[in-house]
């Protein structure tokens, strides 16, 4: 079983209300009516809080990594309370924003491993960008399972063969 589970934010766990999954998530924070208060405009996916309560149920570490482009504090205050407006505080172990760069979150889930002492095999990504989650993730050889969308994703991400639709799809990767 997986000891530690990396979720993104944007497309995994949120998604904005007005597009759901038919566009990237990305666009909310720079649109003129949007961006002033993104929160409000993201719903959770229809499976996050589920899926979240079962895995701490069963004793696996969580951490959020979501882009965040702004100053390493603001950006860290930002995606809080982002966790926050969701009522996700209590699942989360690790709260990590990354800036726009394709290794960001590869790199970063290195870091954490190393730290917490945790093999890359017990340890696993899910998100729905193949560049900055799944690629990021298993150019390091950390196990990624990439959520697919057919109406925004990467061509590369055809021909992925952890791909999955909906989150608690993820759970066949975690055991």
């Amino acid at each position: 079983m997986k000891k530690i589970v990396f979720l993104d934010g944007d497309g995994t766990l949120w998604y904005p209300k007005l597009t759901r999954r038919k566009k990237a998530p990305h666009w909310i924070y720079s649109d003129p009516v949007t961006s002033k208060d993104p929160n409000n405009h993201l719903v959770l996916t229809p499976s996050s809080l589920r899926v979240l309560k079962r895995l701490k149920q069963m004793g696996v570490k969580l951490a959020v990594l979501s882009i965040v482009p702004h100053p390493k504090r603001e950006a860290q205050k930002i995606l809080a309370r982002r966790v926050s407006h969701f009522g996700l505080t209590e699942y989360f172990d690790e709260v990590y924003p990354v800036q726009e760069d394709p290794d960001a979150k590869g790199k970063l889930i290195e870091t954490v491993l190393r730290r917490e002492g945790i093999p890359k095999s017990k340890a696993l990504m899910v998100g729905d960008s193949y560049v900055y989650d799944y690629k990021s993730a298993m150019k390091r050889g950390i196990p990624a399972v990439l959520i697919y969308w057919e109406s925004y994703g990467a061509p590369e991400a055809r021909k992925v063969k952890r791909r999955i639709k909906h989150l608690y799809e993820a759970f066949k990767y975690i055991k």
